[in-house]
């Protein structure tokens, strides 16, 4: 948080958001001074399982999940594996995955330049009130 111009990007598996530590951290944003602090983009990877069983983000539908992130604070933006390639697997380069690659990136674009609008309102002295951060839910 002492890094004003870093962004990290934190993928957190579903079953993985799912222990209490994780499940706590969803509200870690509210502590970022964006005139200050770095920032953080979750990407909460969406994959629907976990060791023993399904996970509870991978119960919920669109609907849910946007209504509970966007309670936690945040700005959601889903980009659909599955919708792009279905169950098929790819290699980096793949044709197939180009459309994928470029929702990806175009969401990347999104996330940073949201990240970049509420640091830079709050360094010239404007900042925005609770600020909406963007996350990226990969399904």
């Amino acid at each position: 948080m002492d890094k004003p111009d870093l962004i990290a990007f934190a993928v957190i598996g579903d079953g993985e958001a799912e222990t209490g530590p994780t499940a706590t951290a969803w509200h870690a944003h509210k502590f970022i001074d964006p005139a200050e602090s770095g920032a953080v983009l979750p990407i909460l990877h969406l994959n629907r399982f976990k060791i023993s069983e399904k996970t509870i983000f991978g119960t919920m539908d669109r609907i849910e999940l946007l209504a509970l992130f966007t309670g936690y604070g945040y700005q959601v933006r889903f980009v659909d594996y599955y919708q792009h390639l279905g169950t098929k697997h790819t290699v980096p380069g793949d044709r197939d995955a180009a459309v994928f690659d470029v929702d990806m990136a175009a969401s990347l674009d999104w996330a940073i330049n949201e990240i970049q609008e509420i640091q830079r309102a709050a360094r010239q002295g404007s900042p925005i009130m609770k600020p909406r951060w963007p996350m990226i839910i990969l399904s």
